[in-house]
């Protein structure tokens, strides 16, 4: 799925079953969208021989918006994004993301945090994935899969919960889960601010020029 279309596809493909007029319009409207931006694509730059042997370091994304659903028969459901690009030895090389998913989720979350854990929790399930793919074809890297995220509560539960706090019980099967890979060295969780986070492009709609810049920043593209 292309990243510029990614948040409003998943808005849109949930009204398959009884479409009204206003969700067809959007769909037409996608088409032209996607007619005049028919030579947007990621970007991947080549590389040489040298190159080519070198481990590649996996990198992840993710974000959230908490109850953004809540117009929608007062669901009150989040939007998870999640995406990863490849880098060596932590230089940025300016490519697209090779891997973005955008979802609204089967439960509600009950606060912020419990929303960007849950989309943290659905980039290491990815991680591993694409971990293991990465091994299978040679590239057998020791160091742990960085994933950044824009919530600082959700990544110090993860990595410094001391298990005496009872306001997060309702959120330990996936706590325990995501402590149990960060202790492992699988993972590693990092901050970084929402206006640099790539993922923040699948979670909402954005205005004409955020959203111009947020898909350079996820295709690698130069848009003018």
């Amino acid at each position: 799925m292309r990243p510029d279309i990614a948040f409003a596809l998943s808005k849109v493909s949930k009204y398959q079953k009884n479409p009204t007029t206003r969700d067809y319009d959007a769909l037409i409207y996608m088409t032209h969208y996607l007619w005049a931006k028919r030579d947007w694509g990621i970007r991947l730059l080549p590389s040489n021989s040298q190159q080519a042997q070198a481990i590649v370091q996996l990198r992840g994304y993710a974000d959230a918006a908490y109850a953004i659903h809540c117009e929608e028969n007062g669901s009150g459901k989040s939007q998870y994004t999640e995406c990863f690009d490849l880098v060596e030895d932590g230089v940025e090389s300016g490519t697209g993301m090779f891997y973005f998913r955008s979802i609204n989720p089967g439960t509600v979350d009950l606060c912020p945090a419990e929303a960007e854990m849950g989309a943290t929790v659905e980039a290491t399930k990815t991680a591993v994935m694409l971990r293991g793919i990465l091994e299978e074809i040679g590239q057998h890297s020791t160091k742990p899969v960085e994933i950044f995220n824009d919530n600082e509560p959700n990544i110090l539960l993860s990595t410094k919960f001391s298990g005496q706090s009872k306001r997060v019980r309702y959120m330990m099967p996936k706590l325990h889960w995501m402590m149990e890979k960060v202790n492992e060295e699988y993972i590693k969780l990092l901050y970084k601010n929402t206006a640099e986070l790539p993922a923040d492009l699948g979670t909402k709609a954005h205005s004409p020029g955020e959203h111009k810049k947020r898909v350079a920043q996820v295709m690698g593209m130069q848009i003018f």
